[in-house]
């Protein structure tokens, strides 16, 4: 398994744990944010089209972020912050991300079916 589908594989067992965890304390908002988030992850596993990861980097995780910012909850903050930015970190490097920013190619791109 590459070090990517690990990665993938992390955060499908980390959103599935916080959709376990907000389900127990009622709080459907986030087991959808979550589910939203992770929904097209097994599809990355495996995947060589480099414009699916970006497009989950540019578009489902930022969506993802900007609820985690409008709900303000410090609880959804901290696993986000522990669970998710040190793996969308290493995503972001396998990407090549920096050198898409620079480039201006990192805006939410179209999906290619």
């Amino acid at each position: 398994m590459s070090r990517r589908d690990q990665l993938y594989t992390w955060i499908l067992q980390r959103g599935l744990e916080a959709i376990c965890r907000a389900a127990e304390k009622g709080e459907s908002d986030w087991c959808r944010a979550e589910a939203d988030h992770i929904h097209n992850v097994p599809a990355l596993i495996g995947n060589l089209d480099e414009q699916k990861h970006v497009y989950y980097l540019a578009t489902e995780r930022t969506d993802y972020v900007e609820w985690v910012q409008t709900v303000k909850r410090p609880e959804v903050y901290e696993f986000v912050k522990n669970s998710y930015m040190p793996t969308w970190k290493e995503l972001e490097k396998l990407a090549g991300w920096d050198e898409l920013l620079a480039r201006g190619d990192c805006t939410r791109p179209k999906p290619s079916h």
